[in-house]
């Protein structure tokens, strides 16, 4: 066995080679990889490509004629509106990319959590320490991975996609979705980055996976009805405070992508960021963390402010707008009774479920650290519930000035 061992282990001039390094566990995770690429990459070509073909030359031609770029109503054609603006590609892609959108934000969680799941587990996480690797390499390569995984998935579907196009003789409607199609990889890979952080911060896989979409939908929830309670806010809207709020949810925004006309320069910052920051947290981790409710950790604390900021908002302009006589009168609207019971009200029940679905305490634990304390966890709770709603008057009053 040992002859063995030497053999496989000393290349062709007898020097010995070390299986280790970033290269290594890069070679090493994207093959692990291959079947879930293999998923997406079917699922991208089924929901686009194929679909195009399914639908045929001709439906599809129909609508390239009919809806193109630019586009002018007095020679009949149609405008077609996304969030407001007209489309920047012809209308004929619109369904394919939404879905495409939506797929490309799943495998992100999925092919990311299946990298990242040796660190929820303490026997993995022992054994994943012990090779001959620094975290950095460890991180990086399983970084890398994703990226190239999600890469290839994207290039195969435009590849096909293209070739359907050029072959129909409509490559002239191309080019602009090229563009758009490019700024949704890369806004694909800024959210690759985002869900790196809660990967290398969490304890449990359930966590990293609950968090991202929760901080997804508490977002565009936040900016839509911030404003006003009785319609739909601009979703369009680029104040100082939406572009912030907006970096907390790439997913979302990439649905925004087909209307927003943005320089390749922020995708750059936006994806060195959080790769970065991804990488911070990453070398930061202990491996006592693996298997840890994220509830319990002390970082959980300033994330969980943010869903009772949501929480607050969205309850408090819901009370606000069935509170009728707000029309007779002309108090502001962080002045109203029922806009401050239901802020108080939705900033604690923001902070409960949170806590609930992360695995954070909410009873009393008989032990030497907890019984000195005296007030019971769920007041404790509402205590830290109020701060969400001070942080709320203050995001009202800024969404009022900018």
């Amino acid at each position: 066995i040992m002859t063995f061992q030497i053999q496989t282990d000393r290349g062709k001039g007898g020097t010995l080679r070390r299986k280790s390094g970033l290269w290594w566990i890069f070679g090493r995770q994207l093959a692990d990889l291959r079947s879930l690429i293999a998923i997406f990459m079917f699922l991208f070509l089924l929901v686009m490509p194929i679909a195009m073909l399914i639908l045929g030359r001709d439906i599809f031609t129909e609508l390239a004629n009919r809806h193109n770029v630019p586009y002018h109503e007095a020679d009949g054609m149609t405008v077609v509106y996304y969030l407001g603006i007209p489309l920047r590609f012809n209308r004929a892609f619109f369904s394919f990319h939404l879905i495409v959108v939506t797929l490309s934000s799943v495998a992100v969680l999925v092919m990311g959590g299946s990298l990242f799941r040796p660190l929820y587990r303490r026997e993995t996480v022992d054994f994943e320490w012990s090779l001959p690797l620094t975290k950095s390499q460890w991180f990086l390569g399983r970084a890398l991975a994703l990226v190239v995984g999600l890469s290839l998935v994207y290039l195969v579907n435009i590849i096909a996609t293209s070739g359907i196009v050029y072959v129909w003789g409509l490559k002239e409607i191309l080019g602009g979705y090229l563009l758009v199609y490019l700024k949704t990889y890369l806004s694909a890979i800024a959210f690759t980055g985002f869900s790196l952080v809660f990967f290398s911060l969490v304890g449990r896989l359930f966590d990293a996976i609950v968090l991202n979409i929760m901080i997804h939908l508490a977002s565009p929830l936040m900016l839509l009805i911030m404003s006003n309670p009785y319609y739909i806010g601009d979703i369009r809207k680029q104040s100082s405070l939406h572009k912030l709020v907006w970096l907390f949810a790439p997913a979302f925004d990439t649905y925004r992508e087909i209307a927003m006309d943005r320089n390749f320069l922020y995708y750059v910052i936006l994806i060195v960021f959080w790769f970065v920051f991804g990488w911070f947290c990453a070398m930061k981790r202990p491996a006592e963390w693996g298997g840890r409710k994220s509830g319990s950790m002390r970082w959980f604390r300033s994330i969980q402010t943010f869903f009772s900021v949501a929480g607050g908002i969205i309850a408090g302009n819901l009370f606000y707008a069935f509170d009728f006589t707000s029309f007779q009168l002309h108090q502001t609207k962080l002045l109203r009774p029922a806009f401050i019971i239901g802020a108080i009200l939705g900033a604690f029940l923001g902070q409960l479920i949170s806590s609930a679905i992360t695995g954070k305490t909410l009873q009393r634990v008989p032990s030497e650290r907890t019984a000195k304390r005296r007030l019971h966890p769920v007041l404790y709770e509402w205590l830290w519930s109020l701060l969400g709603v001070v942080i709320l008057y203050a995001v009202e009053l800024v969404s009022q000035v900018i």
